[in-house]
């Protein structure tokens, strides 16, 4: 009934519910202007991180449009805010990830960034493309969560990269498991992210948005970068563990989840080809039997199975789409293997960082303005709140009543000379002044 309705509603009432449960959503799933809680919210345990700041929790914002498609698609104006704000997300967020230090920070704006991924295939209408990149998602970033927790236990609590290196030969089945993670994640051919991110772009280029899929490779090459970034500085060149840490494999309790996150992100995206594409593209969009753009699972993997088909569009083909998409993901862990494996000088990129390494380092000061801004307005507010109730009316209402009683009892204090003619006097003109009282009243 109410996606029935939303087709009567007006255009600027349809565009405002839109863009409200849109504001709610980024809230939810961290996208600009609402992200900064995120990265903070790795602070907890890293079991917790993977399910609910990775799979699930997250997630929620991008599932929410998704459902409510029949309100967007009545608002081209909306889906265009979607579309706009998830590309400026996941090209922000990858910026931030290059050049953090700390393990789970990292991924955490990694999710920041596929999120803005899925926003995007939502933004541009290739619904099941958002939803089904949500679902390969959740399989190759929690195994990254929890590879990562393994490396924590490995050395003891460490998570910043700058102390580690060469741990591929300590703990081979972590390493394993978190470069399964890392392929997934930049679209390596066969992998999940490979089939569920290349739709997102070939949905963009198809619906003409070629800005959009520009912006869209250029994210899929920093998420190249950081994502080989992470895998080489953990696992491969030279060791910089500090001399007491005794690196050590996980007991298979912690192992052995791995090993099926890491299946599922190799081999999850094959849920999408074959006999039963339809269905699963028809669980994945929920009410939605198609895409409002079209089919676009069904149209891409038939001319994937067959060279011989049409061209997707009157522009590039499928495979050639997929191709780009895949070059550019590879050229991100180029340049990180061409940076990070030859024994980078860590010192001597700090003292040479330019304007833009520090701006990414700072998180681009969005938490520095919202601190400026909230919390140094709040702090402002609460300093002179303080001094107008505190000081001004409470203090002063006290401080007042004492001295007032401190000019009365001075002013009472001076009647008491200590002159006996000045007492006699008093009484005298007291007497006077009631006796003349009781003669007023008699007559």
């Amino acid at each position: 009934k109410v996606f029935a309705a939303a087709g009567g509603l007006g255009h600027g009432t349809v565009t405002a519910i839109a863009l409200l449960l849109f504001a709610g959503a980024c809230g939810k799933s961290a996208q600009i202007p609402l992200h900064v809680w995120l990265p903070d919210a790795m602070e907890g345990p890293t079991p917790v991180s993977a399910l609910i700041h990775a799979a699930t929790m997250v997630t929620a914002g991008v599932y929410m449009v998704a459902r409510s498609h029949a309100i967007f698609d009545a608002s081209i104006a909306a889906r265009d805010v979607v579309m706009w704000i998830g590309i400026a997300t996941a090209l922000m967020a990858a910026l931030i990830a290059f050049v953090q230090d700390d393990i789970k920070r990292v991924l955490a704006y990694s999710t920041i960034s596929q999120l803005g991924f899925m926003f995007v295939g939502l933004g541009v209408g290739a619904y099941t493309a958002g939803v089904f990149h949500l679902v390969t998602h959740a399989f190759f970033k929690a195994l990254l969560f929890l590879g990562a927790g393994s490396v924590m236990h490995a050395l003891g609590g460490e998570t910043d990269l700058t102390k580690m290196g060469g741990l591929a030969r300590r703990i081979p089945w972590t390493a394993a498991v978190m470069i399964a993670g890392g392929l997934a994640i930049i679209g390596f051919p066969g992998t999940s992210g490979f089939f569920s991110k290349d739709q997102i772009l070939e949905g963009a280029y198809a619906t003409h948005h070629y800005a959009i899929w520009a912006l869209l490779l250029v994210a899929t090459v920093g998420t190249g970068f950081y994502m080989s970034r992470l895998i080489f500085l953990t696992f491969f060149g030279k060791s910089r563990l500090d001399s007491s840490v005794h690196p050590h494999e996980s007991p298979p309790v912690m192992g052995f989840p791995l090993g099926i996150l890491a299946a599922l992100a190799l081999v999850g995206g094959l849920l999408g080809i074959g006999p039963h594409t339809g269905r699963l593209q028809q669980w994945l969009a929920g009410p939605r039997q198609t895409d409002s753009v079209f089919d676009l699972n069904q149209q891409r993997l038939q001319r994937l199975q067959f060279p011989g088909a049409p061209e997707l569009t009157s522009g590039l083909s499928a495979p050639a789409l997929s191709t780009i998409a895949t070059a550019a993901g590879l050229a991100g862990a180029a340049a990180a293997g061409y940076m990070y494996l030859g024994g980078f000088d860590w010192e001597r990129r700090r003292q040479r960082a330019g304007i833009l390494w520090r701006a990414a380092r700072n998180r681009l000061y969005v938490d520095s303005f919202y601190e400026f801004l909230f919390t140094g307005a709040g702090r402002l507010a609460a300093t002179a709140l303080a001094f107008v109730v505190d000081q001004l009316w409470i203090d002063g209402i006290v401080n007042n009543v004492g001295r007032g009683m401190a000019l009365l009892s001075g002013t009472v204090r001076r009647v008491q000379t200590g002159y006996v003619r000045t007492y006699a006097l008093g009484i005298l003109a007291g007497g006077v002044v009631l006796l003349g009282l009781l003669v007023g009243r008699t007559h």
